[in-house]
């Protein structure tokens, strides 16, 4: 199993329509599952701290099956017009710089199993 998380920061005042950015960009990919048919779940969850009430923090966790199912899906996002599009107009309503993306391998099977 491959999990990827991504983590950014969203300015509070553009925190309604970063929202409904998220909900076109994911619209976009659940109404074409021929190109986008390697997540096997994908969870979102956001934060905002007491301390910085200034942004929102926000974090992604997709699941794949495989390498192969992320590396298929990572080529098709960045092949894809319409994915690419809906990121540029996203990526102008998050902190600059701000997003960053961690891949992490599932091996605890093969610990378990010898």
């Amino acid at each position: 199993m491959i999990l990827e998380h991504g983590r950014w920061k969203v300015p509070i005042e553009n925190s309604d329509k970063h929202r409904k950015m998220m909900r076109e960009i994911y619209a976009n990919i659940r109404s074409n599952p021929e190109k986008f048919s390697h997540i096997r779940s994908s969870r979102f969850y956001t934060f905002r701290s007491k301390e910085n009430s200034r942004f929102e923090t926000w974090i992604y966790l997709d699941e794949y099956q495989d390498q192969d199912s992320y590396d298929r899906m990572s080529k098709t996002l960045t092949e894809d017009k319409r994915a690419a599009e809906l990121r540029a107009r996203w990526e102008t309503l998050i902190v600059p710089s701000s997003f960053k993306v961690e891949v992490w391998t599932d091996f605890a099977s093969e610990l378990w199993l010898g």
